[in-house]
């Protein structure tokens, strides 16, 4: 999957004398879902304080997504890439920041994040915030890294409908890729003029969080019809429908000829 980047470091943030330390990355990021987190961090004498990998947003600093990295003594005295998997992938189309967080003891047991100060990415913004507010290096970058995927509507195809009969029928589709995010919706609909989408009738098969065939019901239906039916499927992106496919209901039809059991002729009755 793609990253994105900046691996060039020449200097570094210090946990010294703090409590609380969170050094990122304030950058923006459209449409994608982040799956891992990563920064260049070292230790300097013994510091034993949990670091979390967050992303939160700029607007009001709410957490979209956290991962434990663990004891700052598992850092090395030299500056050591260090990532983690978010354990549900985040979709992020805002601008963020990404941090390494540590709950410091203050004193000579830190942690350095490390940072770049030429070079700098356009656009972007080393990011710190000690006990108080968040201020923005624009000359600076955190040494980071992100992996993602860009989101998309998902995709979906349609196959021949099945089991028709009078007034009930099968749709049959297939989810097949779901676009980086989870579907919020998937089913078919129809209409009896063309071109269907989810304004005219429809069976919402509901959330899908993988890929794979599906099948709809399709009731109360007119006899003798021609109907125009569609696949869709939605997520946070957009909605996508399939190729449109046909299908006629079965028509009601009446029983022709004679009347069993009688013979009219020999009753003296005129055919």
């Amino acid at each position: 999957m793609p990253v994105e980047e900046q691996t060039q470091y020449n200097q570094f943030w210090s946990s010294a004398e703090v409590e609380e330390l969170r050094c990122g990355q304030r950058l923006p990021i459209s449409s994608r879902v982040v799956s891992k987190l990563g920064f260049w961090l070292a230790k300097y004498d013994s510091p034993v304080a949990d670091i979390t990998f967050r992303v939160r947003k700029v607007s009001n600093d709410a957490i979209l997504a956290e991962k434990l990295w663990g004891s700052a003594s598992g850092l090395t005295g030299d500056a050591v890439f260090y990532e983690v998997t978010l354990t549900t992938p985040v979709f992020v189309n805002e601008e963020a920041r990404i941090l390494a967080e540590f709950m410091g003891e203050g004193g000579a047991n830190t942690i350095e994040v490390y940072r770049q100060g030429t070079d700098v990415k356009p656009g972007e913004f080393a990011t710190y915030k000690v006990d108080g507010a968040y201020s923005d290096g624009t000359s600076q970058d955190i040494a980071y890294r992100y992996t993602y995927e860009v989101a998309e509507a998902p995709t979906v195809t349609c196959q021949p409908v099945t089991d028709i009969e009078l007034e009930t029928a099968t749709g049959n589709g297939n989810l097949t890729a779901l676009g980086g995010l989870p579907a919020t919706a998937h089913g078919v609909c129809l209409n009896t003029t063309g071109n269907p989408d989810i304004n005219d009738d429809k069976v919402d098969n509901g959330a899908k969080g993988s890929t794979g065939p599906f099948t709809c019901p399709l009731t109360g239906l007119l006899p003798g019809t021609l109907y125009y039916l569609k696949a869709f499927a939605e997520n946070a992106i957009g909605i996508s429908y399939s190729a449109q496919v046909e299908f006629t209901t079965r028509q009601i039809t009446q029983a022709m000829g004679k009347s069993r059991g009688f013979n009219f002729r020999g009753r003296g009755f005129r055919p």
